[in-house]
């Protein structure tokens, strides 16, 4: 049997901001996002441990950009991985002000290394997504899986609003009844 276990650090559904959104909601008034760049509309994170040596986490984000530096701040997803985690399932949208949609194509998606200049660290490494068709207005999203073959390389950081304003955030952790969790 599994049990579901919402933590911020202990046993709570983090949903920061003191309003909800909800998907299809109305774009952020003029009052709210004045002064920003940008308005994370929906992030959340959900950490499944499948065994005591391997965990399943997907990752959603919807960013609102609202100004050119923005723009240029948001026109990529970078997701970091090593050979204990496998990064599946990568896919990214603009959504234009005028509500189409344009999912971001293969060509580019593409892998590099994460510090290109230390050998130590030479196993570590990013899957770049470029959002291209970015304007004042538009809504990037992504999301990804990754699968976690060594617990040691689970998330251990989910910012609250540190970078732009966020509307709705969360994170769930789902483990088996038997496993052990700790705060």
């Amino acid at each position: 049997m599994r049990h579901r276990s919402r933590f911020l650090p202990c046993g709570v559904v983090l949903i920061v901001a003191g309003f909800a959104w909800t998907p299809g909601a109305p774009a952020p008034t003029p009052e709210l996002a004045a002064g920003q760049d940008a308005l994370v509309l929906e992030e959340s994170m959900e950490v499944e441990i499948v065994s005591e040596t391997r965990a399943l986490v997907r990752y959603t984000n919807r960013t609102q950009v609202l100004t050119a530096r923005g723009v240029e701040q948001f026109d990529q997803a970078v997701v970091g991985y090593n050979p204990s985690i496998i990064v599946r399932d990568l896919r990214g949208a603009v959504i234009q002000p005028n509500g189409k949609r344009v999912p971001v194509k293969k060509d580019h998606i593409f892998d590099q290394a994460s510090f290109a200049s230390f050998e130590l660290y030479a196993d570590r490494r990013q899957r770049v997504l470029t959002f291209t068709g970015i304007v004042p207005g538009a809504t990037v999203e992504y999301s990804y899986e990754l699968e976690i073959g060594y617990l040691f390389y689970l998330p251990v950081v989910f910012l609250l609003e540190i970078l732009v304003p966020s509307r709705s955030l969360s994170v769930t952790v789902l483990a088996p009844a038997a496993f052990a969790l700790r705060c």
